[in-house]
């Protein structure tokens, strides 16, 4: 890395999703593989913070109410005892003069990037949201992101798509780095499947499916009912299970998952994990991972789940998966069609030796190309790039 000046880099929380993670990731390797030197600005808190905060000096802002001015609202940093810096406001942030770059972190930080403009240097965003998370963000937010951005990293090309095609973003200002794990993630299901199963209450034999996310509606869980009483039709008989790893909504949405459940006669075959520090020992107990998301860009679940050789399902119109799946890694089906992924699945059940091959080729496919050692020397390329501009 030439460039001596620091890069701040700003997520929008410290929570177990996929941005975090990702973010968590590149830094982990910018820290070992070069001399670069960085800050951290978290927007919110989670249960990853102590982990930023670990790897470089992490502001976090106090009480963050996006609808109030920035103006006079003190953004304090994380107490020194838990790792963080000193006490500051934005106004004093806005005022340094030694960040080269910042690198926000998702298109949702639009208030912040204009509460920083008197940094007065490069910004990159990396998205990795589609037109849901954009449009729920605000128009707002989206004019502050496009009016401080520099450049764009989408993390696929339907993100890119999105943003050029209904934002009106210069094809020129985006490129596309694919979202990436650890290559090690393979290494890291501490727990045997058997046991995991065990706990769930599953029975031995049994083929497992699952599913993932923190949210509910746009990540398809209420679109488990409809699976499994389209496997009970399909592969009567058969002894398939579902399980679905992290939250499973407020109280108003895990009563409506369990009537649909309990009203369709398949209760007995769902299993929630709730949330969990070690997702990857639950995924090695699947048998095929099922992304159920109505839209999710590049779900790092996914990757995680290939990895470890499941094939994977998803719906076609609902992100980049897809391109991850192509036709030899699993199955993409048409948008909410759980007809036919139900239908997809027993052929995985009857075909061991299919699965075996497709979990194979999606593993293969991350190695390949979505590891961290593979994509972060990209990012890193991009940083330089910017960096340079500014000081050229």
């Amino acid at each position: 890395m030439e460039a001596t000046e620091k890069i701040l880099f700003i997520s929008h929380d410290a929570g177990r999703t996929g941005a975090p993670i990702v973010l968590l990731h590149f830094l982990r390797w910018l820290k070992k593989n070069t001399a670069l030197s960085f800050e951290i600005l978290l927007k919110q808190g989670g249960p990853l913070e102590r982990e930023f905060c670990n790897l470089a000096p992490t502001y976090r802002l106090h009480g963050w109410h996006p609808p109030l001015s920035l103006k006079g609202i003190v953004r304090k940093v994380i107490p020194k005892e838990q790792g963080g810096a000193p006490r500051a406001d934005l106004g004093r942030l806005s005022a340094r003069r030694d960040w080269g770059l910042i690198y926000s972190n998702t298109i949702t930080n639009g208030a912040i990037l204009d509460g920083l403009n008197g940094c007065a240097c490069p910004v990159i965003s990396h998205v990795h949201e589609l037109e849901y998370w954009i449009e729920r963000s605000g128009a707002e937010n989206l004019a502050q992101t496009k009016q401080h951005t520099t450049h764009y990293v989408a993390v696929a090309n339907a993100v890119k798509e999105n943003l050029t095609r209904n934002h009106g973003i210069d094809e020129e200002k985006v490129s596309v780095t694919s979202e990436f794990i650890p290559a090690d993630n393979q290494s890291v299901a501490k727990t045997p499947a058997a046991v995991i199963r065990a706990q769930l209450g599953i029975p031995a034999g049994a083929f497992v499916i699952g599913g993932s996310g923190a949210e509910f509606w746009r990540k398809g869980h209420d679109l488990v009912a409809p699976l499994l009483l389209a496997l009970k039709r399909k592969a009567a008989g058969r002894e398939i299970h579902f399980v679905w790893v992290g939250k499973e909504g407020d109280e108003q949405q895990k009563y409506e998952l369990w009537h649909d459940l309990k009203h369709a006669g398949v209760a007995a075959k769902y299993h929630g994990s709730g949330e969990v520090s070690n997702p990857l020992d639950y995924f090695a107990a699947l048998d095929a991972f099922t992304l159920l998301s109505r839209e999710d860009p590049f779900p790092l679940v996914c990757l995680e789940a290939a990895l470890l050789g499941k094939p994977v399902l998803c719906f076609a119109e609902a992100g980049g998966i897809p391109d991850l799946v192509g036709e030899d890694a699993g199955f993409v089906v048409p948008y909410l069609d759980v007809e036919t992924m139900a239908e997809k699945i027993r052929l995985l059940v009857e075909s061991p030796e299919l699965s075996a091959r497709l979990g194979s080729a999606a593993a293969e496919k991350v190695r390949t190309r979505h590891t961290l050692d593979v994509t972060a020397p990209k990012l890193l390329k991009t940083i330089n790039q910017f960096m340079r501009a500014k000081n050229a």
